[in-house]
């Protein structure tokens, strides 16, 4: 027999998490409860409601000039069943946040301070590239699994929110999926794929 469930809105007020035998198997296992005993264990003391310091500013001193603070189940356990999560995301100067998709969530990012470039591209064949420039108290939104990007167009700091339709969105950044696979996608499939010299391959894989 196969069994297959799945919720697009709350199936409970809340979760309270597992309390009793955790050896006894569950009918009900939200996706984050696959993981070591340890994690129900962890779980079953209740799943807080709060984060606390979404205040402070990520550290941005990287190659690409950005920081993402999440907050999803992983990090607020209370999201669980509720099916949203949200991020902050921080900006150096002319920083970006690199093309990325969420395979499972819609994301509307809110331009809190800044000037800031966003982008989507659709999928195949048209691959058609949607961008607009939002300032401070902008919303936009960026469709479930395609391709998107941000990039602070000032020469100071900027902030966005981003509300996510998934407790769990998941991140796929575009350039480490291809060019930083574990173990590294062959050298030649990439070659032919981007229509580049083989070294150019190597030389974009060191990066990462």
């Amino acid at each position: 027999m196969v069994f297959v469930g799945a919720y697009s809105s709350k199936v409970f007020d809340f979760w309270k998490g597992v309390k009793e035998n955790l050896q006894k198997p569950l009918f009900f296992r939200s996706f984050n409860f696959f993981g070591s005993s340890e994690a129900l264990i962890m779980l079953s003391v209740g799943l807080p409601k709060l984060i606390r310091g979404l205040h402070l500013t990520g550290n941005t001193s990287n190659n690409v000039g950005y920081a993402v603070t999440p907050v999803t189940v992983a990090e607020l356990p209370g999201l669980n069943t509720f099916g949203i999560s949200m991020a902050r995301i921080d900006f150096a100067p002319m920083g970006i946040n690199p093309p990325h998709t969420h395979p499972r969530a819609t994301e509307t990012p809110t331009v809190i301070e800044g000037t800031i470039l966003v982008g989507f591209v659709t999928s195949n064949p048209e691959n058609r590239l949607i961008t607009k420039v939002l300032v401070k108290g902008d919303v936009f939104v960026f469709p479930e699994g395609l391709s998107h990007f941000q990039k602070n167009l000032g020469n100071g700091y900027a902030l966005a929110l981003g509300a996510l339709s998934s407790q769990n969105p998941g991140v796929i950044t575009i350039a480490n999926d291809v060019f930083g696979s574990n173990p590294d996608i062959a050298a030649d499939i990439l070659a032919k794929a981007f229509q580049t010299d083989i070294n150019v391959v190597y030389q974009i894989q060191s990066k990462f």
